[in-house]
Formats: C-alpha cells, sequence, structure tokens
C-alpha cells in the first residue's frame, strides 16, 4: 500500500501580512520577502532560475504566488499590468491537479 505523497513545507507558498515584518506590506510566509519586490523581479525581465539563484529559498511557485498576489490585490498599476496574464493563468490553474 502506498501512502499518499507528502507535500515538503518548502513546496507549499502563502503571502501574509503581518504588521511587525516589513511594516505590514505582504510577504512570502517566512521571509522577509515582499510580494511586490519578488513580482518587480519577474516583471522586469529577470528570469527565473536567476531569481531563483539570487534569492535564497525562493522558487517558480513562491514567484508565481506573489504575481497571482498582485495581479489580485495589488494596487491599481499592479492589477492593470497583470490583468490579461491573470486571466491565462487563472484558467491554466483551474485546469491543473
Amino acid at each position: 500500500m502506498k501512502l499518499p505523497k507528502q507535500k515538503h513545507k518548502a513546496e507549499e507558498h502563502l503571502i501574509t501580512i503581518y504588521p511587525n515584518v516589513q511594516f505590514g506590506e505582504p510577504t512570502i510566509d517566512h521571509t522577509r520577502i515582499t510580494a511586490e519586490a519578488m513580482a518587480l523581479q519577474w516583471w522586469s525581465g529577470m528570469a527565473l532560475d536567476k531569481i531563483e539563484r539570487s534569492w535564497r529559498g525562493i522558487n517558480r511557485g513562491a514567484v508565481f504566488v506573489c504575481c497571482l498576489y498582485m495581479a489580485s490585490y495589488g494596487s491599481r498599476i499592479w492589477k492593470k499590468r497583470w490583468k490579461e496574464w491573470l486571466e491565462g493563468a487563472s484558467v491554466e490553474l483551474w485546469k491543473s491537479n
């Protein structure tokens, strides 16, 4: 009998808001890296592998969650930038297992 594969903590990425971490800005859980800073890295054209090497403990999933968060809950400029991407990404997310 095979046991279900358990998710490793590093595979789960959450955006958290704590008043005492980065002045209440949304950050990647258990880091002090803001969602906006991470989304900005990707938006400015930095390659995902370079982002992973530059930021300890960050992988593609964390970058995706930051972009998704900023597209959904960020300021008006972020929502405008990411609107088309969010529409396509949400469709793909619903299809994935």
